[in-house]
């Protein structure tokens, strides 16, 4: 089915230009339920959205005074994202970023928040002194905090606390460090890192 958006002429016949205008109605109808509840469904929720899916846009769509946009454009690494431009063609904000990712050495995960900055959050179980953590994506690490965590007692995690070191060398890592460490470490590291 297409779309003809040259129907009815003046000159047509009522009988020719039907099949035509049938035709429009029912591939306006198939593209319009792509992503839509039915116009034939409930009435309370027709025309709404299901999904929406946009294209990806080559720029950032200029904004007046009384406009913003949601849209769909590429990222640093050619990744779809959807971002938010304010009003008057300020800055715009990139508002999502495109996986969780889990590895098998370590358990971790990350989340976004608009800025942009990639937030990291994990555990690693039973580390050595002087381990190097690389996160994934790859990104510029601002902050990275750790703390010890499955000791006995409380004077166990202060005494062996770890502290990180060698911060983006190489880029997007830090090293596990320990001041006294004892020849075995029992328990596991949580870290929280900011980067961007």
């Amino acid at each position: 089915m297409s779309y003809n958006i040259n129907i009815p002429q003046g000159t047509d016949q009522t009988l020719q230009s039907q099949k035509q205008l049938l035709s429009n109605f029912q591939t306006i109808d198939s593209l319009f339920g792509a992503n839509h509840y039915p116009l034939t469904g409930e009435q309370n929720y027709q025309g709404m959205h299901t999904v929406l899916t946009m294209q990806p846009q080559g720029g950032d769509p200029p904004t007046n005074a009384t406009q913003i946009s949601l849209y769909n454009k590429l990222d640093i690494n050619s990744i779809p994202a959807l971002f938010f431009a304010p009003n008057n063609s300020q800055t715009p904000i990139q508002l999502t970023y495109p996986f969780i990712n889990t590895t098998s050495t370590n358990t971790q995960q990350y989340t976004f928040v608009a800025g942009p900055f990639v937030i990291y959050g994990g555990k690693i179980k039973n580390p050595t002194n002087g381990q190097v953590i690389t996160l994934s994506p790859t990104s510029n690490l601002l902050y990275v905090g750790l703390t010890r965590g499955n000791s006995k007692t409380l004077s166990a995690r202060i005494s062996y606390a770890p502290t990180p070191t060698n911060i983006n060398s190489p880029p997007s890592t830090f090293t596990i460090n320990y001041e006294n460490v004892p020849s075995t470490i029992v328990g596991d590291i949580y870290y929280l890192v900011i980067g961007q």
